[in-house]
């Protein structure tokens, strides 16, 4: 009987020990808890913060910002668009400078055939 008693003495001193450690690791893994919500609370506040930032870098554009995979397409096309631009100027410049001569060559054959007094009707 002694021992029967020294045996349940000892099993409750370790479930008051299982549930003593039990307890103080609860606590650790709640205070994990507290700490981790703190931390996604500040992070969805930066977050917050850097869309709202994301949208503002757009607005003078007078475009509505969309994920930055998207913007970076936009900004892809707009980059080509520009480009494109370019050369159309450039060509607009070349036929300009082609319109001129080609004008300035009807003229002098104007001149010529007037001179030589050849008609400019061609059949």
């Amino acid at each position: 009987m002694a021992d029967e008693i020294a045996d349940r003495l000892r099993r409750e001193a370790e479930a008051v020990e299982r549930r003593a450690n039990l307890e103080g690791q609860t606590a650790v893994k709640i205070g994990l808890i507290e700490e981790n919500t703190r931390l996604i609370e500040e992070r969805r506040g930066e977050h917050a913060t850097a869309v709202d930032l994301w949208c503002k870098l757009w607005e003078p554009l007078g475009v509505e910002a969309g994920s930055r995979a998207e913007m970076d397409e936009f900004l892809a096309r707009a980059r080509d668009m520009a480009a494109d631009t370019v050369a159309l100027r450039d060509l607009d410049g070349k036929a300009a400078v082609l319109s001129a001569t080609i004008g300035r060559c009807a003229d002098d054959l104007r001149v010529s055939f007037a001179k030589h007094q050849i008609s400019q009707k061609i059949h």
